[in-house]
């Protein structure tokens, strides 16, 4: 077995500026990744930024509702491995670290806010 070998099922929770993109996959050996669901929810966070660039909190509920309900498809579905990333509206968002924290109470997930430029060509 490789020590990079990637977990038999995972899913990708993507919190993108408009859309929350849920992606599970599967993957087999030899590198082999297959997409078995997706889904979205149009959450249009980028709008909702305040005047201050923080995300009010009825924009916080939505994500950590659509987190949770996005949570619980992945315990149904017993997908073992769930990643959480934010683009962003959650970059630039003032109080990023309030939602991430709500996100986290809500469904033991750490999210991960992507750095400027990262998965973009040079």
């Amino acid at each position: 077995m490789s020590m990079f070998a990637l977990p038999t099922e995972f899913a990708v929770i993507d919190l993108g500026s408009n859309t929350v993109r849920l992606s599970i996959f599967s993957c087999h050996a030899p590198a082999s990744i297959n997409q078995l669901y997706q889904s979205s929810e149009r959450l249009r966070l980028i709008e909702t930024l305040d005047e201050q660039g923080n995300l009010p909190e009825y924009a916080i509920q939505k994500v950590v509702q659509t987190m949770q309900g996005f949570k619980g498809w992945c315990v149904s579905a017993k997908v073992p491995h769930v990643a959480i990333v934010a683009t962003s509206a959650v970059r630039e968002a003032e109080n990023q670290h309030v939602l991430c924290e709500h996100i986290s109470r809500a469904t033991g997930l750490h999210t991960r806010v992507l750095s400027v430029g990262w998965g973009q060509k040079a």
